[in-house]
C-alpha cells in the first residue's frame, strides 16, 4: 500500500499603486489595486493485493484548488471654485472566487478467466463573479476646520457564479471476457445572476476647534441608498447511462430549470463622532496621541420577489431511438423574499505615533469595534399560487396536455429567521514603521505584528515630485 498527500502553500499577494497631481487648478489621481491568492492541495492512494490468482489494484487521485483574484481601479478628479471645491470618483471593481475538486477511483480484478475494470471520475466547480462601476459626485464647501460636504453617486453591480456547484460525474464499469458493461455519467449545473443599479446620497459635516494643548474635532453624516435589482437563476442537468453494450440499452434524462425575479434594496445610516487629538514632546520626541469616538445607527432592507418558474424535462429509452416522453411545467407559484436588519454601531479608534528622529517615526493603533441591539430577519412568503400546466409526449405524433392545480396547504406558506445580537466587541491591532529617504521619498512598513509571517506585512512608498 502506497500514500502520498501533499499541498502547495497559500500563495496571496496584495498591491497598491496610485498617484495624485495638480495642475491648472484640478486635482487627478488614479489608484490601482490588486489582490489575490492561489491554494492547492492533493492526495494520491495506491494499493495492491494478491488472494489466489486474482489480483486487485485500487487506486484514489484528487486534488482541489483554491483561487481569488480582487482588482480595483479608481480615478479621481477635483477642482477648486470660488466659494466651493467639486470632485469625482470612478470605481470600477472586479471580483472573482473559484474553488474547484477533482477525483478518479480506479479499481481492477485480473484472473485468467475474467477480469473487471471500475473506473469512477468526479469534479465539482464553484465560483462567485462580482463586477461594480460606482461613481460618487461631491460638493464641498467651508474651510478645512469648518466644512460641510455633499455627495451624490450612481452605481451598477452584477454578482453571479456556480451557485452551489458545477458537478460532473462518471462512472464505469467493465468485465473483460464478457458484454456485461455498465456506465453511468451525471452532470449538474446550477448558475444564477444578481443585478444592481441604483444611487446613493450623503450629507456629512466637520468642525474642529483648536486649543492651547489640544484640539477637538467634530463628525456627522447621514446617509441613504436605494437599488433596485434583477434577479435569474438556471440549472440544467443530464443523465446518461448504459446497461448493456450488447443490447444497446441506453438511458437519457435531460433536465432544465429556470426562474426570474425583481426587488429592491435600501440602507440608511446616520452617525455623529468626536476626536481628541493632541501633541506633547516625550523624550525630546515629537508625538501625537489620538482617540475617537464613533457610534452610529443603520437599518436596511432588501426585497426579492421570485417570478413563476419553468421547467422540462426529456426521457429517453434505448437513445436514439425512442422518446420517452417530454415533459414542460410552468408554476404560477409567486415568492417574496424579505430580509431586514439594524442596530447599533460604536467605533473607538486610538493612535499613536511618535518621530523617533528626523527620519525614522513608530505609529500604533488599535480599532475596537462593538455591536449593540443589532437584529437580523430573514422572511420567505407565498403572496401567490396558481395551476401548473404539464405536457407528455409519448409518441412524436401524440401530444397530451394536463392541468394540476395548486396544493391548498401551500396559500399560507411562511418562514421566517431572525437572529439578535445584544452586544458584541473586537479589536484590532495596528502597526508601523515609517522612514524617510529625502523630501520627495518616504517608505512605510504596516500592520507587521507577526514578524515571522510575511503575509501581514505592507510595504508602501510615498513619492513627491
Amino acid at each position: 500500500m502506497f500514500f502520498n498527500s501533499a499541498s502547495e502553500p497559500i500563495y496571496s499577494s496584495y498591491n497598491l499603486f496610485g498617484g495624485i497631481t495638480e495642475f491648472n487648478g484640478m486635482k487627478l489621481g488614479a489608484l490601482f489595486e490588486l489582490g489575490g491568492y492561489d491554494y492547492a492541495m492533493s492526495m494520491y492512494e495506491y494499493e495492491t493485493e494478491i488472494e489466489g490468482n486474482t489480483t486487485s489494484i485500487d487506486s484514489f487521485k484528487g486534488t482541489i484548488t483554491y483561487k481569488n483574484l480582487n482588482t480595483a481601479f479608481n480615478l479621481l478628479w477635483g477642482k477648486k471654485m470660488d466659494n466651493f471645491d467639486i470632485g469625482a470618483l470612478l470605481m470600477p471593481e472586479w471580483y472573482t472566487y473559484e474553488y474547484k475538486s477533482i477525483y478518479s477511483v480506479v479499481s481492477r480484478d485480473i484472473n485468467p478467466e475474467m477480469s473487471s475494470y471500475y473506473y469512477e471520475f468526479g469534479e465539482e466547480l464553484s465560483s462567485e463573479k462580482r463586477f461594480a462601476v460606482p461613481i460618487v459626485v461631491g460638493i464641498a464647501m467651508g474651510e478645512p476646520d469648518n466644512e460641510m460636504a455633499f455627495s451624490l453617486g450612481y452605481g451598477y453591480q452584477r454578482e453571479g457564479g456556480y451557485i452551489p456547484v458545477n458537478y460532473l460525474e462518471s462512472e464505469t464499469y467493465q468485465e473483460i471476457n464478457s458484454y456485461l458493461e455498465y456506465r453511468d455519467e451525471e452532470y449538474w449545473k446550477a448558475e444564477q445572476k444578481l443585478d444592481y443599479s441604483g444611487f446613493y446620497v450623503a450629507l456629512n459635516g466637520r468642525n474642529k476647534r483648536r486649543f492651547e494643548d489640544y484640539s477637538l474635532t467634530y463628525l456627522g453624516e447621514i446617509a441613504y441608498a436605494n437599488k433596485p435589482m434583477k434577479y435569474s437563476y438556471y440549472d440544467t442537468t443530464y443523465e446518461y447511462t448504459v446497461y448493456d453494450t450488447a443490447l444497446m440499452s441506453r438511458r437519457i434524462i435531460s433536465e432544465l430549470a429556470s426562474q426570474d425575479g425583481k426587488g429592491a434594496m435600501s440602507h440608511f445610516g446616520l452617525g455623529i463622532g468626536v476626536g481628541l487629538e493632541k501633541h506633547f514632546d516625550v523624550f525630546n520626541t515629537n508625538t501625537m496621541f489620538a482617540i475617537g469616538l464613533l457610534p452610529a445607527l443603520i437599518s436596511g432592507k432588501t426585497t426579492l420577489t421570485l417570478e413563476p418558474g419553468k421547467y422540462k424535462m426529456y426521457y429517453y429509452r434505448n437513445y436514439p431511438d425512442t422518446l420517452e416522453y417530454t415533459m414542460s411545467s410552468t408554476s404560477n407559484e409567486t415568492w417574496e423574499i424579505v430580509n431586514k436588519y439594524g442596530g447599533f454601531v460604536f467605533t473607538v479608534p486610538v493612535g499613536l505615533e511618535t518621530r523617533l528622529t528626523d527620519r525614522f517615526s513608530l505609529r500604533l493603533g488599535a480599532t475596537q469595534n462593538m455591536t449593540l441591539k443589532f437584529t437580523n430577519t430573514y422572511e420567505e412568503t407565498l403572496i401567490d399560487e396558481g395551476s401548473i400546466t404539464i405536457y407528455h409526449r409519448t409518441k412524436p405524433t401524440e401530444l397530451i396536455q394536463t392541468t394540476q392545480e395548486g396544493e391548498d396547504e401551500l396559500d399560507s406558506y411562511y418562514l421566517k429567521f431572525e437572529d439578535k445580537v445584544s452586544f458584541s466587541a473586537s479589536t484590532a491591532y495596528h502597526y508601523g514603521l515609517g522612514f524617510k529617504v529625502n523630501d520627495n521619498v518616504e517608505i512605510n512598513i504596516l500592520n507587521f505584528a507577526n514578524l515571522t509571517n510575511l503575509s501581514n506585512w505592507m510595504v508602501g512608498v510615498n513619492i513627491k515630485f
